[in-house]
């Protein structure tokens, strides 16, 4: 290759800087509002919802202003945005080939190994970014509730870089890069199976022609194990390659944010809670 291909260190303009210190706070105000709301639509009034879901709204916060600069303040730079800051295999285990245009980039180790981290909070297009906002909003606001806001962050945290580790021992020499918040959603669902396997998950479905939604419930410990299973089997037939689906990320983020809710349970930093929670999602 001829090497013209080079990452450059974006360049926030005073326009761009404007546009996320003005979105930031109208994102925080609508999920308040939504916050406010929610129960009153698709939840049963009862809700254990104890405090206002601040770390929770934080992250998707964090997560949508970051897709809004990438794709709409520099989006010309989206594709070189997600190389630079998503977790790519092969510079991590530097089995890039030399004659590519990832040899050209010049990543310091420091700057690749923050990329297991920043990576998360990349988003390759609408619905990537919808699917996992809507899935941090339903398993994790209920943990601003159940532990202070530094376990909380620890369990995100923690979750993020196990996951972007796996991603990496599945495809070490992939050339693409890895981006997406679903390994430490993944690693709340696990938390979530742990601390609330009674749990109802309530399903809604509009249907065309019908007035109203069909509803159901489901345990937590039936949704969340069969989606287990679901990432288990597409990762074993070859998912990750063939749909470009970090399924490896989820099954060790799930895996370890069961094992750390387990811990923190036991170490006594989960507060009391009612046993029985009721969580909507809502579909249209």
């Amino acid at each position: 290759m001829n090497g013209r291909f080079k990452i450059r260190p974006a360049k926030i303009s005073l326009g761009a800087l404007m546009l996320y210190l003005i979105l930031v706070p109208i994102l925080v105000s609508l999920y308040v509002w939504y916050n406010r709301t929610a129960d009153q639509i698709s939840q049963p009034d009862d809700l254990p919802q104890l405090d206002r879901p601040v770390v929770t709204l934080v992250l998707i916060t964090i997560c949508i202003s970051t897709f809004v600069m990438q794709h709409f303040a520099f989006a010309s730079r989206a594709a070189a945005i997600a190389m630079e800051y998503g977790s790519i295999p092969a510079v991590l285990t530097g089995r890039v080939p030399p004659d590519s245009e990832l040899a050209a980039l010049g990543f310091s180790r420091t700057h690749e190994l923050l990329t297991l981290f920043t990576s998360a909070f990349l988003h390759g297009g609408f619905f990537h970014i919808f699917g996992n906002m809507i899935f941090l909003w339903v398993f994790g606001r209920h943990f601003d509730d159940l532990m202070n806001w530094y376990f909380y962050l620890a369990l995100v945290v923690v979750c993020t870089l196990s996951s972007s580790l796996a991603s990496v021992i599945a495809e070490p020499a992939r050339t693409t890069p890895t981006i997406g918040a679903s390994g430490f959603i993944a690693g709340l669902m696990g938390a979530y199976l742990v601390l609330f396997p009674k749990a109802k998950l309530y399903q809604y479905w509009r249907v065309p022609l019908l007035m109203r939604p069909i509803t159901f419930a489901l345990p937590a410990w039936a949704y969340l194990l069969v989606w287990m299973g679901l990432q288990i089997t597409y990762f074993s037939m070859g998912g990750e390659r063939k749909y470009s689906i970090a399924y490896s990320a989820h099954i060790v983020g799930f895996v370890t944010g069961a094992a750390l809710a387990w811990m923190l349970n036991k170490a006594g930093a989960i507060a009391s809670y009612a046993p029985e929670v009721a969580v909507g999602t809502k579909t249209s």
